[in-house]
């Protein structure tokens, strides 16, 4: 037993010292310009070998918003978080399967030039959606 408490120490004092921050797959939330909570994920995660990545909605299909939203939503190029008091950005280059499903008073998505794919399903009953803007230099 006496071991294991000197083992939990260590652990939680290596902890302690560690920069902890999230990793991909990670989920965070942002407020649009509309005041719109979105869901993003983590694609790549800040200090990976490739630019630090995020998308629109969640890995397990929930909607990116909540379906009771109302009117516009525009979804930036990129968004920010705060990890441990250190801010980390990402770009936004994904929209996620069902991230807008279900939204059904939803009435027009401004999307970025930074998107490079949009899954399926993603604007699936949206049944007041009369505008998707996806900039003509989106790739």
């Amino acid at each position: 037993m006496k071991q294991f408490k000197l083992f939990f120490a260590f652990i939680v004092a290596w902890m302690g010292t560690s920069d902890v921050w999230a990793v991909s797959g990670d989920y965070f939330t942002v407020n649009t310009v509309e005041n719109v909570a979105v869901n993003y994920y983590v694609i790549h995660e800040v200090g990976d070998d490739q630019p630090a990545t995020a998308g629109v909605g969640t890995t397990t299909s929930n909607p990116a918003i909540g379906t009771g939203t109302v009117g516009v939503v525009t979804i930036p190029s990129t968004v920010s978080r705060e990890v441990n008091g250190e801010t980390y950005t990402y770009t936004v280059i994904t929209v996620s399967n069902n991230a807008f499903s279900g939204c059904s008073q939803i009435t027009q998505i401004n999307l970025p030039s930074t998107l490079t794919k949009i899954n399926g399903y993603a604007f699936q009953n949206c049944t007041r959606l009369e505008t998707i803007n996806i900039p003509v230099d989106a790739q």
